[in-house]
């Protein structure tokens, strides 16, 4: 696991919170074209993130 947070470190995070029911982290990576990119990786209740998509 250790390897992974030095590979993508992150950058910022939404802690979970019981009214949101779900968190979020954002991580530096880079794209397939090898480019910069922050990418947020979302996990909760299934339908809070859904419902916020649309």
């Amino acid at each position: 696991m250790e390897d992974a947070r030095q590979m993508y470190p992150r950058v910022a995070e939404v802690p979970f919170d019981s009214d949101y029911k779900f968190m979020a982290t954002f991580h530096n990576m880079k794209n397939e074209q090898g480019k910069s990119v922050v990418r947020c990786f979302v996990k909760g209740a299934p339908d809070v993130p859904i419902a916020r998509a649309g």
